[in-house]
């Protein structure tokens, strides 16, 4: 009876010390690490963090002669996956402040503030040159809250931005922006007022924080999934596509926005590849290739699109 009872306790010591064994075994092949911190959980995740970190290492090869300042931000919306060079870095940020004003007016027609219907008169002293239609447009035509929305967007119209933001304010779109996160981003100033930069006044925002706007807006965070999916949908019709849609195939649905001044370049873009979106988000300042900064942004982006389907 005692010998039965030891053989037992032996096997059962046995049996626990295989297990326990087992389960750290399990542990390392889970995880990896990095500066003693857990990064990733789950073996496969594991690797996928892996092709991310290489996707950063040669983006900033690719990268090594960019003629400027630049800054990527890529996040994968499935595993929640990203990496970032320069992303949290302040640029000017051009046409790309559109989406934060269309924010804004979303925001007061879910307040029932405004309504997609109201109607504003184009009026002389809204007039200014660059991007858009309405420009060539005799002054004195109404146009609806909607069709301003679309086309500051799709067209890049700078009259109906400024019109837009008359509507809305400065302090609005700003508050907006504080209440989602995006403390580094500012909008201060009508599109083509340049003066205001001098004052201290600029449109200033980061990568990272125009993947915060448009990761929100994926998840339906910043409003009910209807206005959400407008939004996004109105950035699909974007006319301009040579830089993060000009070597992605055409049946690839791409939300995005562009921007360009004189020597300022940016792009932010959720890729809908099949069932495995993305954001990615580009800027750049100080380029003295603009050509070149262009075609870099575009070859980036065909890279991003390719490596993306081993995540």
């Amino acid at each position: 009876m005692k010998r039965t009872y030891l053989l037992i306790v032996f096997l059962a010591v046995i049996l626990f010390l295989l297990l326990s064994n087992k389960i750290i075994n399990d542990m390392e092949k889970r995880y990896i690490y990095r500066s003693d911190k857990i990064i990733v959980s789950d073996n496969e995740d594991a690797k996928k963090y892996k092709i991310v970190k290489q996707m950063k290492k040669e983006t900033e090869k690719m990268f090594m002669d960019f003629p400027g300042t630049y800054s990527v931000y890529y996040l994968n919306l499935n595993k929640n996956l990203s990496f970032g060079i320069n992303e949290h870095m302040i640029f000017p940020c051009a046409s790309i402040i559109k989406i934060p004003v269309m924010l804004d007016i979303y925001d007061m027609v879910s307040k029932k503030k405004i309504s997609f219907n109201d109607e504003y008169q184009y009026q002389k002293r809204h007039y200014v040159e660059g991007g858009g239609v309405i420009r060539y447009s005799e002054p004195g035509g109404y146009y609806t809250v909607r069709n301003l929305c679309s086309l500051m967007i799709t067209e890049s119209d700078n009259i109906a931005t400024d019109m837009l933001i008359e509507i809305t304010g400065f302090d609005n779109i700003n508050k907006k922006l504080n209440e989602i996160g995006c403390k580094k981003t500012k909008i201060e100033r009508r599109i083509f007022d340049f003066n205001q930069i001098e004052k201290g006044r600029d449109n200033i925002s980061t990568t990272h924080d125009v993947g915060v706007i448009l990761k929100k807006l994926y998840f339906n965070e910043i409003f009910k999934k209807e206005y959400s999916q407008e939004i996004l949908n109105i950035m699909t019709n974007v006319k301009r596509k040579d830089m993060i849609p000009s070597k992605i195939p055409e049946k690839v649905k791409i939300a995005h926005k562009t921007g360009q001044l004189d020597r300022e370049l940016g792009d932010c873009a959720i890729v809908y590849q099949n069932n495995n979106p993305y954001i990615l988000c580009l800027m750049a300042m100080e380029i003295t290739d603009m050509e070149k900064a262009i075609e870099l942004f575009a070859v980036l982006s065909k890279k991003i699109y390719t490596d993306n389907k081993k995540i």
